[in-house]
């Protein structure tokens, strides 16, 4: 019966040593690229939400280094994630003011030529 009892513990724990090993580890923050790739977006859509501070971000170079290593706290991609984004923002543009207006060619003649 111990035997048994014994065996029962042991295919159990063997269980849950299965689960726990199939389960993936979320580490606290993202780089850009694995970011993107958690909430389905592209890089340079990131990058638009990191502009519109819409998500935090810190920068996890070494002292001195001239190329910037973002990475980005999980919580706050599932806040966003749950939270949802508009796709359907408006682009920015120039403003048509700024734009200067062609003038209309003017009708050329031809006096000095005789064609009849």
């Amino acid at each position: 019966m111990t035997s048994r009892l014994l065996q029962e513990i042991l295919d159990r724990l063997h269980n849950i040593e299965k689960l726990l090993g199939e389960q993936k580890v979320v580490p606290p923050e993202l780089s850009r690229n694995e970011a993107a790739r958690y909430i389905g977006v592209s890089v340079e859509t990131l990058k638009v939400f990191q502009d519109r501070d819409l998500i935090r971000y810190r920068d996890a170079s070494p002292p001195g280094s001239g190329k910037p290593r973002y990475r980005y706290p999980v919580e706050d991609l599932d806040r966003l994630m749950q939270q949802g984004y508009r796709r359907d923002l408006p682009k920015l543009t120039r403003a048509k003011a700024s734009v200067p207006r062609r003038k209309p060619p003017k009708q050329q003649t031809y006096d000095h030529l005789d064609l009849d």
